[in-house]
Parts: C-alpha cells; sequence; structure tokens
C-alpha cells in the first residue's frame, strides 16, 4: 500500500509524509467524503475498497486483515 493524506489546505506540513493538496475539494467530492476527515482505500483498479471516518483507524485495519489476512510481524 501507498498512503497518500490528501488535505483541503493549501500547505501540508513538514511532518506529512507524503501530502497532496485538494484547494477545490474535486478529491474530497470524487470519494464522496465532503469536507470530513476520512480514510478511503482503493485498489489498483480505481475501485474504493473501503471507505470510514478518519476517527475509526481500527476499522479499515479490521478490513485489511479480513481481506488480506492478520499482519505478520
Amino acid at each position: 500500500m501507498r498512503p497518500r493524506l490528501v488535505l483541503g489546505a493549501a500547505v501540508p506540513e513538514a511532518r506529512d509524509a507524503v501530502a497532496l493538496s485538494d484547494l477545490d475539494a474535486e478529491a474530497h467530492a470524487a470519494y464522496g467524503v465532503g469536507s470530513s476527515p476520512a480514510l478511503v482505500l482503493v485498489r489498483p483498479d480505481g475501485h474504493i475498497a473501503f471507505r470510514g471516518p478518519a476517527s475509526h483507524a481500527e476499522a479499515v485495519a479490521a478490513y485489511c486483515e479480513r481481506v488480506f489476512g492478520p499482519a505478520e510481524g
């Protein structure tokens, strides 16, 4: 997986590993998240595999575990 942080702000902070700006909110609208912080998991073929509130990171982790099996390590 390649995580990306898509921000509605013009300038990402230095601590943001890989951040993109969505100043016109087109990406947020395309993924159906509006202005709410969200987690979106997009498959390599472009389909949305998971979408949920950013405050529920455990939900995307549980989804990944169901699909890929338990994390090693």
